[in-house]
């Protein structure tokens, strides 16, 4: 997704990750035992925003 809101717009946008599999790329150091690997699969959020 991409969002660039202009000077004129209120858009607000939001990037929700489900789950994170850390940081960096494992170029100096051994990479994730599989036990503790994400793997991409389908998912389902629910989110509810509220403005009071």
């Amino acid at each position: 997704m991409t969002c660039s809101p202009g000077p004129d717009t209120a858009r607000v946008c939001v990037d929700l990750d489900a789950a994170h599999h850390g940081i960096g790329t494992a170029s100096c150091g051994p990479g994730t035992l599989p036990r503790h690997s994400l793997e991409a699969r389908p998912t389902a959020l629910r989110i509810t925003l509220r403005s009071d």
